[in-house]
């Protein structure tokens, strides 16, 4: 959407007769690409914002359920994945990389945030369940409770 209001539709690939549409995520990335997790492809997908061109990377967990998605400090993105209890990173190139977490909070109610550090922080709603994640900080991309 534009600063005056316009909105651009673009229509999403559809495959196996499912459409690749956004269930809970959806991110602009550093260079102003969109990316969407789609649950029924077990996929995230790339939308280039000049022509609507949508790439789609596979996640290589099978039902992992891809839901939120945000947009990291060192440029990737980070995302969740339900099913599976883990939490994904994927670059702007589309390579992703799997961290396995206990994310005992239902996909709609985690939500994640940068804190100044540049250390990525996922929490559920209830607060109950919390997770670090260095990112842009620290070249392996570690992971710790």
């Amino acid at each position: 959407m534009t600063s005056d209001g316009t909105a651009t539709y673009y229509n999403a690939p559809v495959i196996g007769g499912s459409p690749a549409s956004p269930n809970e995520g959806i991110a602009v990335a550093h260079d102003g690409s969109v990316w969407v997790t789609s649950l029924g492809h077990n996929a995230i997908y790339r939308v280039d914002p000049k022509d609507g061109t949508f790439t789609k990377f596979d996640i290589s967990t099978p039902g992992s359920q891809p839901g939120q998605i945000t947009r990291g400090p060192g440029g990737a993105l980070w995302f969740t994945m339900f099913a599976a209890q883990k939490i994904g990173r994927i670059t702007t190139q589309g390579v992703i990389t799997e961290y396995a977490q206990k994310l005992i909070v239902s996909m709609g109610s985690l939500r994640t945030r940068t804190t100044r550090s540049g250390t990525r922080r996922w929490t559920g709603s209830d607060g109950s369940t919390r997770r670090r994640v260095a990112c842009g900080r620290s070249p392996a991309g570690g992971v710790a409770d």
